[in-house]
C-alpha cells in the first residue's frame, strides 16, 4: 500500500487531463484516487484490519481533527450554496472528499509501515525541487517558457515549470510544500546534520518555483498553511524563524518590482480568485 500512496502523490499532475465520467466533470487523478479508494477498502477487508483504520483516527490529534470537520464542512457549504449541481459535485469530490480520504489512508499506511513516510517525504523534497529549478530557469532565461508567458498586457512574465499553466503548477506546488512542513520544521530543531540542511535546501527551491509562479492564491494556501501549523503545532522556535522568513520574504517581494507589482495589483481593483484548485487555470 505504501508504494500506491507514492504514486498517487507523483501523479497528482495528471489532474491537468480533463474527461468526463456519466455527465460529471473529472480528470485523470480523480478516477485514480477512486481506484486507490477501492484496492485499500479491500485491502482492509483482506487483512481483517477495517477496525483498526477507525480506532486510528480517533486517536488523530483533536485539533487536527477539528480542522479536517471544518474543512470538510466549508465544502458541503460550498456544494449546496451555489447549488448542487453536477459540476460542483466533481469540484466537492476533487477539492474535499479526496484530498480528505487520502489523509487518512496515508496516516494509516504510515502508521503500519513507518519507512515508507521517509521514502514519500524524500520523492516529495526532490519532485519539488526539480520542479522549481526547472521553473527558475524558465523564469530567467525563458527557456521552455511558451511566449504567451514572457510578460505582457494580460499576464506578467510567470514561470511554469513542467505545467501548461502557472495555475496548474501552483495547485500542484503549494499542497506539496504545505505537506512537508511538519518535517521540515524537524529539521531545524536540534543539530542541524547534511540531511537536514539537503531537506531544506529542496524545499526552498520548490518554494522559489512556486514564487515565480506568480499565483497569488497559491502563495495565500501556503500562507494559510503555515498559519495553521504555527497555531496547532508549533513551537516558539519554530514561531520565530517563521516570523524571521516573512520578513525576508516580504523584502524579496518589495525588492523585486516584477513580484512587487503582482503582489499589490488587488489594491488596484483588480480580482484575485480565491483558489487556483475553483480558477483552473483563470482569474488568480
Amino acid at each position: 500500500m505504501q508504494y500506491l500512496v507514492l504514486l498517487t502523490f507523483i501523479l497528482t499532475p495528471a489532474y491537468v487531463f480533463k474527461l468526463s465520467v456519466l455527465h460529471l466533470p473529472a480528470d485523470v487523478l480523480m478516477l485514480w484516487v477512486f481506484f486507490v479508494w477501492l484496492i485499500f477498502f479491500i485491502f482492509l477487508l483482506v487483512k481483517k484490519q477495517l477496525p483498526e483504520f477507525f480506532r486510528l483516527i480517533k486517536t488523530l490529534d483533536k485539533k487536527v481533527l477539528f480542522f479536517i470537520v471544518l474543512f470538510f464542512l466549508s465544502g458541503l457549504v460550498g456544494l449546496f450554496a451555489g447549488g448542487a449541481d453536477r459540476a460542483n459535485l466533481g469540484q466537492f469530490i476533487v477539492l474535499f472528499l479526496q484530498p480528505i480520504s487520502l489523509f487518512f489512508i496515508a496516516n494509516f499506511v504510515f502508521h503500519k509501515s513507518p519507512k515508507s513516510k521517509t521514502l514519500l517525504l524524500n520523492t516529495c523534497y526532490l519532485l519539488l525541487a526539480l520542479a522549481g529549478i526547472y521553473g527558475a530557469l524558465q523564469y530567467f532565461t525563458l527557456l521552455g517558457l511558451p511566449p504567451a508567458w514572457w510578460g505582457n498586457s494580460d499576464e506578467p512574465k510567470r514561470a511554469l515549470s513542467f505545467f501548461i499553466h502557472p495555475n496548474f503548477y501552483a495547485l500542484w506546488c503549494a499542497p506539496l510544500l504545505a505537506f512537508l512542513i511538519p518535517d521540515l520544521t524537524q529539521s531545524v530543531k536540534g543539530q542541524i546534520s547534511k540531511v537536514k540542511c539537503f531537506k531544506i535546501i529542496l524545499w526552498l527551491l520548490g518554494g522559489a518555483g512556486l514564487l515565480l509562479s506568480l499565483s497569488r492564491a497559491g502563495w495565500l494556501g501556503l500562507a494559510a498553511a503555515m498559519g495553521i501549523y504555527l497555531i496547532v503545532a508549533a513551537d516558539k522556535k519554530i514561531r520565530k524563524i517563521f516570523f524571521a522568513s516573512v520578513i525576508v520574504i516580504v523584502i524579496v517581494i518589495v525588492s523585486v518590482p516584477n513580484l512587487r507589482w503582482r503582489f499589490l495589483l488587488p489594491l488596484y481593483g483588480e480580482k484575485i480568485g480565491c483558489l487556483p484548485l475553483l480558477t483552473l487555470g483563470h482569474g488568480d
